[in-house]
């Protein structure tokens, strides 16, 4: 007899937000980073595609404002598993309709894990550890895209965010693809950052890299997450995303492998003489 057992084992989450209409929260395994209740994020019917990414329209997506309320994360390594270690990529389908007003902006997506004080500290309504964070700034007639260790833009608080040279249209789906290296040592993890990158097999040259002196903010890797909305002085951008995806490889990214796949043995009998 011959048993071959097959999995995947790159892929962390392939989401296409096939879910009824309504709250993001209770879908899936989507929970609640923190405990905020106003302004739910919103299941929406109006999927994104994009060529080479997701060329058909699959499931809805989900509608962001820059209202101050709710967050919402996917967790992709439970309690009682390693966190995710080496590189992590997440990638989405991102359509901005409407920037916020002022010089501050906040993360509207990054990734999440344990709290740095008390590891135990993640999980539904819990305020883990942020970061890898990507953001969202008014230039021109549109916007930039940028990247940080950190999440928020505050005031009071200084963050520094790497932007990309290319400025984006309002109300034009993009491809965002960012790169979390976890570097041993403290603060000094590198973020990268691509828009609209080609498929293919090697990886290209970032648009930007983000490796600012600032302090660490995420313990370690177990989840993706959904922001929107901040303080009176950094909001996020109201915006549609779509097709949301975590993994180790570039590959991955772009040929995502069922993420929940079950291992399922394989067997064969042989002839047998006597």
């Amino acid at each position: 007899m011959a048993m071959a057992l097959t999995a995947s084992a790159e892929t962390y989450l392939a989401e296409s937000f096939d879910y009824a209409e309504g709250n993001l929260y209770g879908n899936g395994k989507w929970v609640k980073y923190g405990k905020k209740t106003t302004a739910p994020i919103q299941v929406a019917k109006s999927p994104l595609t994009f060529a080479g990414y997701q060329d058909n329209a699959a499931g809805k997506a989900v509608r962001l404002t820059k209202e101050s309320g709710e967050y919402c994360q996917m967790l992709f390594r439970d309690k009682g598993t390693d966190a995710a270690k080496g590189t992590v990529y997440y990638s989405a389908l991102v359509n901005v309709s409407e920037l916020p007003s002022g010089s501050r902006t906040a993360a509207f997506m990054a990734l999440t894990g344990a709290n740095s004080l008390d590891a135990t500290k993640f999980g539904d309504t819990e305020a883990g550890s942020e970061g890898a964070g990507l953001f969202a700034q008014a230039s021109g007639e549109g916007f930039k895209l940028g990247v940080s260790r950190n999440v928020a833009n505050l005031g009071n608080v200084k963050t520094s965010v790497a932007w990309a040279d290319e400025e984006c249209a309002i109300g034009t789906t993009y491809l965002v693809v960012v790169k979390y290296e976890i570097i041993d040592g403290a603060d000094n993890d590198r973020i990268s950052l691509w828009v609209n990158p080609a498929k293919g097999d090697a990886e290209p040259a970032a648009s930007v890299v983000a490796e600012e002196e600032c302090s660490e903010s995420l313990a370690d890797v177990r989840g993706i997450e959904l922001r929107q909305g901040s303080s009176s002085v950094a909001k996020t951008p109201v915006a549609v995303i779509d097709e949301v995806r975590v993994a180790s490889t570039w590959n991955e990214i772009f040929t995502p492998a069922k993420a929940d796949a079950v291992e399922t043995p394989e067997i064969t009998i042989t002839d047998m003489s006597v």
